[in-house]
């Protein structure tokens, strides 16, 4: 069982992972969409 000060500083920390993990999608999804840019250009070379 927590204490709430430390259910609310989990909650916290939960929201931050969850916030970083969306980003980190975000940059894989990017990365991904280059990497399949740069794959279709070298094809049309």
């Amino acid at each position: 069982m927590y204490s709430p000060l430390e259910s609310d500083d989990l909650k916290k920390y939960g929201a931050i992972a969850n916030g970083l993990n969306v980003k980190n999608a975000l940059y894989a999804s990017e990365a991904a969409a280059i990497t399949r840019s740069v794959r279709h250009h070298e094809k049309q070379l």
